[in-house]
């Protein structure tokens, strides 16, 4: 089979950053098995000033590509109101 390109796109609307920037500090903890505050902040901004494309990012990306699929790129960007 010749390989197919695609695109898949997540619209989301943030509620609360803080629970994001909380929700996002637990998934970096699973994936690197430490709590590392000053690394996380450095990745994510801190709980008041969190960065929303990076946590995002963080919450989103699956990581290790599917069986038969190979995941190119993950972005995650602010879109400015209308």
């Amino acid at each position: 089979m010749e390989p197919i390109d695609a695109s898949v796109t997540l619209h989301v609307e943030i509620w609360n950053g803080r629970d994001m920037w909380n929700h996002a500090r637990t998934v970096f903890e699973q994936e690197n098995g430490i709590a590392d505050q000053a690394c996380f902040e450095h990745i994510c901004g801190t709980e008041d000033r969190p960065d929303i494309p990076a946590c995002l990012q963080m919450i989103f990306d699956p990581g290790k590509s599917p069986p038969g699929v190979q995941i190119e790129d993950c972005s995650a960007e602010i879109i400015p109101p209308p």
